[in-house]
């Protein structure tokens, strides 16, 4: 493993906490992902954010995926935090910024 990996991982590890800890305390968007993992209304879209990527907008971009969306996201250089940034492209969304 590089060093650049074991960086990548460690930060990531701290932005799925970060992620966790927004979900576990986001009960309207829990009950929206429920009913999204079902019906999948977002399956074979692609849906672009712009968004200060953070643990709170991560929940709503983890939402979309789970409803069905490939979902990219573009953030602010001064606002992004890259340990969410790190751990939503380990979950397969796409972040730039």
């Amino acid at each position: 493993m590089s060093t650049n990996s074991k960086i990548a991982t460690n930060v990531s590890a701290s932005g799925h906490r970060k992620i966790g800890w927004s979900k576990a305390n986001m009960s309207m968007l829990a009950k929206v992902a429920e009913g999204f993992a079902d019906s999948k209304p977002f399956d074979g879209l692609t849906i672009g954010v712009s968004l200060h990527i953070e643990k709170k907008t991560a929940v709503l971009m983890t939402v979309l995926r789970t409803g069905g969306a490939n979902v990219v996201a573009t953030g602010n250089f001064g606002t992004t935090q890259d340990d969410v940034a790190a751990a939503l492209n380990e979950m397969g969304i796409v972040v730039y910024g």
